[in-house]
Order: C-alpha cells, then sequence, then structure tokens
C-alpha cells in the first residue's frame, strides 16, 4: 500500500541481459529481498526552518508476490521488516506490506499495478523499473509532497528501492 502511494521512477530497457523481455520475466512468485526508505523533510514553523531525516534499512521479510498472465494480475501477501533512525529520534522497528492485490501492465517501459481490494480500489501507479531479469526485480522511486497549514509548511522528499528475488 505505501508503494501505491509513491509515484515511481528508475530507467530500464525492456530486454534484460539474459535476453527475455521484462514482460517474460517478470511472471512468477518473488521474495521481498532488500528495501530502504528515506525521507527528507524540510520544514518552515512560525518563520523558523528545519530539516530532518528518516531512513528505514532492511532488516527481513516474509514478503511474497506472484505475478500472473492471463490475467495479468497479481497476489502479495507478508511484510518488510526494518529499523528506522530518524536525525533526533531513536530508531525504532516497523513494518509494512506493499502494492496489495490487482492487476499489471507494461506500458511504454513503466510497470503499472492497479490495486483491486486495498484502499485505495482502483488506483493505478506507474513504476519505470530499473531491473527485471530472470531472478531480481529492482524498484526505484522517488515523490515529492507539499504540506501547508497557515504559515507553517513543509516538503518531503520520499526515496524507496525494493528489491525481489525470484522463488521458483
Amino acid at each position: 500500500m505505501l508503494i501505491l502511494c509513491l509515484c515511481l521512477y528508475a530507467c530500464s530497457s525492456d530486454e534484460a541481459s539474459d535476453g527475455q523481455t521484462a514482460e517474460e520475466n517478470i511472471v512468477g512468485l518473488w521474495k521481498g529481498s532488500d528495501v530502504v526508505f528515506t525521507i527528507q523533510t524540510d520544514f518552515l514553523q512560525n518563520g523558523n526552518s528545519f530539516s530532518r531525516t528518516c531512513t528505514s534499512n532492511y532488516i527481513d521479510s516474509d514478503y511474497f508476490i506472484e505475478f500472473m498472465t492471463d490475467p495479468m494480475t497479481f497476489d502479495s501477501n507478508g511484510d518488510f521488516f526494518v529499523e528506522t533512525i530518524c536525525d533526533d529520534l531513536d530508531p525504532y522497528f516497523e513494518e509494512f506490506s506493499l502494492f496489495g492485490d490487482g492487476q499489471w501492465s507494461f506500458v511504454d517501459s513503466e510497470l503499472q499495478f492497479t490495486a483491486a481490494q486495498e484502499e485505495p480500489q482502483g488506483i493505478t501507479v506507474a513504476i519505470t523499473y530499473q531491473e527485471i531479469d530472470s531472478d531480481t526485480i529492482i524498484l526505484g522511486s522517488e515523490r515529492v509532497q507539499n504540506f501547508e497549514d497557515g504559515p507553517n509548511s513543509a516538503q518531503a522528499v520520499f526515496t524507496v528501492e525494493v528489491e525481489l528475488i525470484r522463488q521458483n
């Protein structure tokens, strides 16, 4: 679900190093093997500016996602377990899942996920992947979000990189 709130980017070729296309390589069962999530936030509050950076680093995963064809659907379950470290806070542990269930497609070198059951249902997120080959999927993203509340404001830059390893 977290990823469904992010606009993802990266660059890739349609053909992987193994000669197969991304569309051919993606089909199958994948396990989450790494994730790094960073939020850099710049605040302006009552005329004072300050920043905070939080980074979540991979500890473990019981997260799986399966991409199927005919129809082109995906099912995922489990979580990523991470340690989050912020500039001025004690480290803490959390878990989160990604994507949920729904439909997938490739459009102009972008991997598109459309949520089926999770909120917000029917939302489509386009992901330009970094790598999809027979053994590894790497997805990367960056999204900028601006917040305003009267004279106070913040700009947050979210970045994420997710790695998946083939299981079958």
